[in-house]
């Protein structure tokens, strides 16, 4: 059992660099582009306002932006990440391969993966054993193609894919204690000046209906080649779906600590999400080590019930993108899908509701994909609603029930627009 590897469902949200002004950008004089020296190699993407028609024009809102490239293969419950100019996305329901977009080009290389792996979240990392290159790590998600009604094993054997070449290889094993599905996953920089751990938050064990809901944290220390189950301690409730963020020191004041955020979760098989957010305070010791304040976890706020969406922290917000929430009607389930962007201020425990739309209606089973770098965020994939199989997915791919559209939001400018509309109403 220590040998599985790929299967999957997700959509995707890739963080990238940009220019504050890139949207305000025209065409000029080749010879007078600033961006013309750029090495092809460099994570650039003020390039990508010159490549004709890789960007379509904004349909829902001045932050929203979809791309005329589409996903080689539809995908939900899986991940991605940006490594130099290109994303790269693997895993998710009924799909093996792995795909890489060059943002440049369009150009799409594509190989074949292991087995398929679904429901996980992935850490993008730089390698300690290679240098100078990336590593992908995937230490949770369902090794199995079972989800509902039939119990779906979780990975015993982190995965590990080279971005450049699309190969993948075995990590360590997985403690049982912490080996689940549907975690999240965060690489954390433990020990100062040190390669970051690879953490893993909650998740579940079992069907996706009657599954075990899990509290745990384990952290993997890369040059040590050991986990550690007791650095952050446990989550303050069970989880999955979830989204967790890393606030960093000064964020909200000189003196507020750097944090864990917890949100966006289910506690309950298809049981309605908690709303409450919760928050780790962090400090470093003497010998420069990240650890938990006596505070614990504390509850800091509540947002609009979700789980299965993308959040991303942008300065003192995080940003969420779509989920779906499950209540009941006497004994019959219903789905609630967003179709909005909300943005949760970890400074003053208020979460501002709608402040952009989803292309394309809702969506939800989206993961991020993270880079050095974080002024765009790229969406890509998802769980296909019945009304938008057809524009947006691939009917006779898997069960016909996944994505493949992409578009980019510019978290910079969203941002901004929500302090600055926030500045007036106060002066109301």
């Amino acid at each position: 059992g220590g040998r599985r590897m790929f299967r999957g469902y997700i959509a995707t949200l890739a963080l990238v660099s940009f220019l504050p002004d890139f949207f305000h950008l025209k065409p000029q004089d080749p010879k007078n582009d600033p961006f013309t020296s750029a090495p092809s190699t460099s994570l650039n993407f003020p390039s990508l306002m010159r490549i004709k028609g890789i960007l379509k024009d904004p349909v829902n809102s001045t932050n929203n932006w979809p791309l005329t490239p589409r996903l080689a293969f539809p995908r939900r419950n899986h991940d991605c990440a940006i490594v130099d100019n290109e994303l790269v996305s693997f895993g998710g329901r009924y799909g093996r391969e792995i795909e890489s977009m060059n943002l440049l080009t369009g150009e799409v290389k594509i190989a074949p993966g292991p087995v398929e792996i679904h429901h996980f979240l992935s850490a993008l990392v730089d390698s300690i054993e290679f240098e100078n290159e990336k590593e992908i790590w995937i230490p949770c998600g369902y090794a199995t193609g079972a989800v509902i009604d039939k119990e779906g094993d979780p990975l015993s054997t982190v995965v590990i894919i080279d971005p450049r070449t699309l190969s993948v290889r075995e990590g360590p094993a997985i403690p049982q204690e912490i080996s689940s599905t549907a975690c999240g996953v965060l690489a954390v920089e433990v020990e100062a000046g040190k390669p970051p751990h690879i953490c893993v938050f909650g998740g579940s064990v079992g069907t996706h209906n009657k599954g075990t809901f899990k509290d745990t944290i384990g952290c993997y220390d890369r040059l040590n080649k050991k986990w550690d189950t007791t650095l952050f301690g446990r989550l303050p409730v069970v989880a999955d779906h979830l989204n967790i963020a890393f606030i960093p020191q000064g964020t909200c004041c000189e003196y507020s600590p750097d944090k864990l955020i917890l949100i966006n979760y289910r506690s309950s098989a298809y049981g309605t999400s908690p709303p409450d957010v919760f928050a780790l305070d962090l400090k470093r010791d003497a010998d420069g080590f990240l650890r938990p304040t006596a505070k614990g976890w504390a509850k800091i706020g509540q947002v609009n019930p979700m789980s299965a969406a993308v959040a991303t922290p942008y300065g003192r917000y995080i940003f969420s993108f779509g989920g779906i929430n499950h209540y009941r009607v006497g004994r019959v389930r219903k789905d609630k899908g967003e179709e909005f962007v909300n943005a949760f201020d970890v400074c003053t425990g208020i979460e501002h509701r709608g402040i952009d739309k989803i292309g394309g209606g809702m969506r939800f089973a989206h993961a991020k994909c993270s880079s050095e770098m974080n002024h765009l965020a790229f969406l890509c994939g998802g769980h296909a609603f019945p009304q938008y199989r057809s524009e947006y997915g691939n009917v006779t791919y898997g069960d016909g029930k996944s994505r493949k559209d992409c578009e980019l939001f510019d978290l910079k400018r969203l941002s901004g627009q929500l302090t600055e509309k926030l500045r007036k109403k106060s002066l109301e």
